[in-house]
């Protein structure tokens, strides 16, 4: 096994601004919260428009260029521990929402997913296991998080970090709807399909089901 830093960050991209990534053996998912952007560079190889509301996975160098709107983005970087982030940028303010130290097998392929549940003015996402490390943030609404024996409440731009096999249950407010948005790692086997595991289904109309962005086989 060998030791993997992950990370999720918020880029405000003014207009016209440029952000350049180039972490050695890097990974990761770009999401687009507002505004539109282009993406390339690496895997992805040309720019290509990622809108409002959509998603890209990228290896290698990433190269991300805004227009006359601007934009803000989520970016989840999954790296070596010890490859030193190597990030040149104009017009970007960063902020890093959460860094978590994982440990994951040196070499063979994962699956690195986006995916989100939204969540109706007092619903919830009863408890559930994942089988990998995930990385979650609120994306809009207010909830409380229970991991464990702890509830913690969360605002947009809150994030939370879950480990394998921990479980987790999201409760929205009865005020406003919840969208979350979630990372995670997983065995490659998944591909395709649901990775949760829910620990009692109940009665009702049963979990809220989950929008996958990005489902992609990386090489570790």
């Amino acid at each position: 096994m060998a030791a993997y830093r992950f990370s999720l960050h918020e880029d405000r991209i003014a207009p016209g601004g440029w952000l350049e990534i180039a972490t050695p053996a890097a990974h990761r998912l770009l999401y687009c919260v507002d505004g539109s952007l282009a993406v390339g560079g690496g895997s992805l190889g040309d720019l290509s428009p990622l809108a409002r509301d959509e998603a890209a996975l990228s290896s290698g160098l990433a190269r991300i260029e805004t227009g006359h709107a601007g934009a803000l983005v989520l970016r989840w970087e999954l790296a070596p521990a010890d490859a030193a982030e190597e990030v040149e940028e104009a017009g970007v303010a960063t902020g890093l929402l959460m860094e978590r130290s994982i440990e994951a097998p040196e070499e063979g392929e994962r699956l690195l997913r986006l995916d989100a549940v939204a969540l109706p003015a007092g619903g919830a996402d009863p408890s559930h296991i994942l089988p990998g490390p995930s990385l979650r943030v609120l994306a809009s609404g207010a909830v409380s998080v229970a991991l464990g024996n702890r509830s913690t409440p969360h605002r947009p731009g809150g994030a939370w970090f879950v480990k394998e096999g921990e479980e987790a249950a999201v409760s929205a407010e009865d005020t406003e709807p919840a969208l979350l948005l979630r990372a995670a790692l997983l065995p490659t086997s998944l591909a395709g399909e649901s990775a949760i595991f829910y620990a009692e289904r109940g009665d009702g109309e049963g979990p809220p089901p989950a929008r996958v962005y990005v489902d992609g086989v990386i090489l570790l």
